[in-house]
């Protein structure tokens, strides 16, 4: 990605078309590689929220607990009335 964007200011490119439209989605992280070439100042994320649930293990002989997750499209696109009816949160 570094010699393609090199190329890129070497031959003073000042538009640049990205088609994601088959991009299937997959982890994060590979994003902020690609944004750093194409922002001075770039934000992730405006905001974040997070949920967290504390649990403590003894080593192993405490019962096993389940904590339940959300998948990544509910963490971070679901709206707040989809994340409550999924959590039974009033």
């Amino acid at each position: 990605m570094q010699s393609a964007f090199q190329d890129i200011t070497s031959r003073n490119i000042r538009r640049l078309i990205i088609d994601v439209s088959q991009n299937g989605g997959g982890n994060e992280g590979n994003e902020n590689l690609l944004f750093s070439y194409l922002a001075d100042n770039y934000q992730k994320y405006k905001t974040v929220r997070a949920k967290a649930q504390k649990v403590l293990l003894d080593n192993g002989t405490d019962k096993p607990v389940k904590i339940k997750t959300f998948g990544f499209w509910e963490r971070h696109f679901a709206n707040e009335s989809f994340r409550m009816a999924a959590t039974n949160e009033k």
